[in-house]
């Protein structure tokens, strides 16, 4: 493959604009979270999950869902939910193959 050859190859898909959906942050108890008492190790758990919409014309709305949990002794430290999301449009190569 020449240089010519690489630089003429357009990319697999493009990424037109990248967004904040939905955001929330809940920290019910701040002051429990940092006190004295702080002894026991939190539980965090993490969960990502990644979502595609077809938009149609070979372009896709793409959400990246990340939710993160944390709790103490079963009392809740913080939530973090978090929506990203990109609008992608694959390219004609791409758009065709099975």
């Amino acid at each position: 493959m020449s240089q010519a050859d690489i630089q003429e190859t357009p990319p697999p898909f493009l990424i037109h604009v990248q967004y904040i959906k939905d955001l929330s942050f809940e920290n019910p108890n701040p002051l429990e979270s940092f006190g004295e008492t702080v002894e026991a190790q939190p539980s965090i758990s993490v969960d990502i999950q990644a979502k595609a919409q077809d938009l149609g014309s070979s372009s896709f709305e793409v959400l990246l869902e990340i939710r993160v949990d944390a709790k103490r002794n079963d009392k809740q430290l913080f939530l973090l939910e978090l929506s990203y999301g990109a609008i992608v449009a694959l390219s004609s190569q791409a758009a065709q193959e099975p």
